[in-house]
């Protein structure tokens, strides 16, 4: 690809993750990406072949480096006995956190993640992610052995989202319902890891009639 072949694609890349995460996915057409992008609207096609093919690309952009990063941390942990649950924990939290304050666009795409969220048909998309998220899962096992699967992931689930929401959406529904009742998160990180803790601790209920 030439290089101004590649100006374009990056640009439309990060065109449509602010857009996407600003106003939703489904409130952005591809003439929205291409006027913003300053790109004629063939660009789409020929660069991504759809607007999803641009969802897979905008996900499949970010994702070895956070990845990598959650690599990192885990490898910090390997072989320590017992597996310590906050560390696990911010394993997850961290690079989410560190790619949002070091990288201005970072929040862009911590918040389109959040808004694929409310896109099951696009679930599919975030494969990207399944080598970190398996290895991510081994290490969640390790450190909560009294959670069944089915459990853990769920509530891996939850973590991830609520992450995602609370680090990426800083001008989201969650952050202004907050600060009108006299909030602020001077410490997200540890704030997001101490209720995720408490999220992978808390007691499973015992079916009724059990």
């Amino acid at each position: 690809m030439s290089t101004p072949g590649r100006d374009t694609r990056e640009r439309l890349l990060a065109t449509a993750e602010e857009l996407f995460a600003t106003r939703g996915i489904d409130a952005v057409s591809v003439r929205d990406i291409t006027e913003a992008a300053d790109a004629n609207t063939a660009s789409i096609n020929y660069h991504f072949g759809t607007k999803r093919g641009l969802i897979e690309a905008i996900v499949e952009r970010r994702a070895e480096a956070l990845g990598r990063r959650r690599a990192e941390l885990l490898d910090e942990l390997e072989g320590t006995q017992p597996v310590d649950l906050r560390s696990v924990t911010r394993a997850m939290v961290l690079p989410t956190a560190e790619l949002v304050h070091d990288d201005p666009s970072g929040r862009y795409y911590v918040s389109f993640l959040s808004a694929l969220g409310d896109h099951p048909e696009l679930m599919p998309v975030l494969d990207a992610f399944e080598p970190s998220t398996d290895r991510y899962l081994g290490a969640l096992a390790r450190a909560t052995p009294q959670l069944s699967e089915p459990v853990r992931v769920l509530r891996f689930a939850v973590a991830k989202d609520v992450a995602n929401r609370v680090l990426g959406q800083t001008n989201g529904p969650l952050h202004v319902w907050i600060e009108r009742h006299g909030i602020r998160l001077d410490d997200a990180v540890g704030s997001v890891v101490d209720m995720l803790v408490g999220i992978f601790t808390a007691p499973v209920s015992v079916p009724s009639g059990v």
